[in-house]
């Protein structure tokens, strides 16, 4: 919410902010794809009332992904999607949240950064494309029509003058068909 209104200072671009979670913490894991050797269930519960007595702006929408992501596309009225953050740790439910991208093109911008909370290792946490959130990411891909990616943003860490490491969990899901897609974009 704080970046949100410090942007809408800056550039004057209005910003809608939704967040969706069990409020339980984590469900239980369906098998390795989930890391279980990682995660455990009531993983990161959630104090759903001080949580919102927080939000000034933001709505928070409680429940499975599986259930509340498709019900939110049909269903809110919402600008166009410019970004989602996927910190949902689970294969399972990564690719539940990916349903996110089934709208309708006036859903969307042509292209939508995505930043991805568990693509990068370190501290025994060995991720690889057969398990968590890369697998969720290419099983989208392989089933998602061909106008319709996730893809790394090649070169991009390369841009910051002090590169930070959370560019590398950074994607962008691209909708080539999009009717805007072709747009350019430049000055």
């Amino acid at each position: 919410e704080e970046l949100a209104r410090d942007i809408r200072k800056l550039l004057n671009i209005q910003i809608e902010i939704f967040g969706f979670d069990t409020g339980e913490g984590l469900p239980t894991h369906q098998d390795y794809r989930d890391l279980p050797y990682i995660w455990r269930r009531g993983f990161y519960k959630m104090d759903v009332e001080a949580v919102r007595s927080r939000l000034t702006t933001a709505q928070l929408i409680l429940g499975d992904v599986r259930d509340t992501v498709p019900a939110f596309l049909h269903s809110a009225e919402f600008p166009p999607i410019g970004f989602v953050s996927f910190d949902l740790d689970y294969y399972t439910s990564t690719l539940a949240a990916l349903r996110i991208f089934e709208g309708p093109d006036d859903k969307y911008l042509p292209r939508v950064l995505s930043y991805f909370d568990d693509v990068m290792s370190g501290d025994q946490q060995y991720y690889c494309e057969d398990t968590g959130e890369l697998l969720a990411i290419h099983e989208f891909n392989e089933a998602a029509s061909k106008h319709h990616r996730i893809r790394p943003i090649h070169g991009w860490k390369r841009s910051f003058l002090f590169p930070p490491e959370w560019a590398d969990a950074m994607r962008v899901y691209h909708r080539f068909d999009h009717a805007q897609y072709n747009e350019y974009i430049g000055d």
